[in-house]
């Protein structure tokens, strides 16, 4: 879930450096825009999971497939990101991306632990059990937990939750690696699409026989070898980008079905579908890759509804809501049998809102930015006197 900002995507530590980048990404709105509709999406869906059952049928239940544009944006941003720093500096610098990325999720996360803590505390719950979901986040094996322990999902869902982030940690820690493999021994830009191409395939098949072996959604919706193709499909879009190759008059013909398609599927699928958990996931995939790819042109039309102000301050705060919002919705639902349904829903998104945002502006936000932007520095001046002599008056200038 923690997919890297589009500014961000200029490394601040070593961009002082010399060195040129074939194709550095701007900041495009819409992008930030995209993340905030998933999250939207991600905060209605567990409104009517968890706080509204009895309009959950009616609450996008289908918004769980909204992972895919996540996962694929990641993946996106992230094979820029390293393309880049491979361009700027002739190779990739794993320990500068491994910390940048620590930065950007582990504070957050950490405080929502802190805070989860204090509330089991209060209302003296089980320790044992949140010492065992503590190991599982924190050896980033949360998306396995499930799938070995078994324990039912609602029970412990203010910690499952961190699946995704499990998920992304592992994207993180693995795909430099598999950048640098692309780079130093495929070389050319059509056999390591075709490589990505074979990963996404393979991720598909795994999902497939994982899901016909155990017939349980739940022990495959979070595993990472099960998510894997969304990131591959991502790279093969950072790839294309990176080297001016995206048929961009194809992609914005397509965007339209795939944008409706997916607004009409929160409504129309189901977890328990047996074709979504198998080789559906690849279709929101490639879906997602369509999609993000015509945001690319800030002059459609999609682009520019996801550009608004509303879209892309959401989409800016959107790792921290995503963290903090299961945790308001499980206090609101320990307190169910004092408060009316009305009551229940304003606290829920209120208490989202606000907690978000305190995470975001004292946590988040910091630790991100503490580095400073990149500093552009301006070409010299080829109009007027050297640097040299400019702070000298005129009459001492040589004549």
């Amino acid at each position: 879930m923690p997919t890297d900002l589009p500014d961000a995507l200029v490394d601040t530590e070593g961009a002082q450096t010399s060195g040129t980048v074939r194709r550095r990404l701007p900041y495009l709105p819409a992008m930030e825009g995209v993340r905030g509709f998933a999250l939207i999406s991600e905060i209605v869906l567990h409104l009517g999971v968890f706080v509204v059952l009895s309009a959950s049928k009616f609450l996008i239940p289908g918004a769980g497939i909204v992972m895919s544009i996540f996962f694929v944006l990641s993946g996106f941003f992230i094979t820029v990101l390293l393309l880049q720093d491979h361009d700027r500096h002739g190779h990739i610098r794993f320990w500068q991306f491994w910390r940048a990325r620590g930065r950007r999720v582990y504070p957050p996360m950490l405080l929502v632990l802190a805070v989860h803590w204090l509330i089991i505390l209060y209302y003296h719950r089980s320790i044992g059990l949140e010492w065992r979901d503590d190991l599982w986040i924190l050896t980033n094996t949360m998306d396995y937990r499930y799938a070995v322990t078994g324990q039912p999902l609602v029970s412990r869902a203010e910690m499952v939750i961190l699946w995704s982030v499990s998920v992304e940690i592992t994207f993180y820690l693995l795909w430099p690696f598999v950048v640098t493999g692309l780079l130093r021994y495929v070389k050319k830009l059509h056999r390591i699409v075709w490589v990505l191409v074979a990963i996404a395939v393979a991720s598909t098949v795994i999902r497939v026989l994982e899901y016909r072996a155990w017939g349980d959604w739940l022990a495959v919706y979070f595993r990472f070898e099960g998510r894997l193709d969304a990131f591959a499909i991502g790279a093969i879009l950072g790839f294309l980008w990176f080297h001016d190759r995206l048929p961009m008059r194809l992609i914005k013909c397509l965007a339209w079905p795939c944008w409706l398609a997916f607004i009409a599927c929160f409504w129309l699928v189901r977890f328990q579908n047996g074709a979504l958990n198998s080789w559906g996931y690849l279709v929101f995939n490639i879906a997602s890759f369509v999609i993000i790819a015509a945001c690319l042109d800030q002059g459609f039309v999609i682009s520019r509804w996801l550009s608004t102000r509303v879209m892309v301050m959401a989409g800016r705060v959107s790792y921290s809501f995503y963290l903090v919002h299961i945790q308001v919705y499980m206090w609101v639902v320990l307190q169910r049998r004092y408060l009316p349904m009305w009551q229940q829903v304003s606290l829920s998104l209120g208490g989202t809102l606000v907690f978000g945002t305190i995470a975001y502006l004292l946590v988040e936000r910091p630790f991100v930015t503490s580095r400073g932007r990149v500093r552009v520095q301006k070409p010299p001046d080829t109009i007027g006197p050297p640097p040299e002599l400019r702070d000298q008056k005129p009459s001492d200038l040589p004549m």
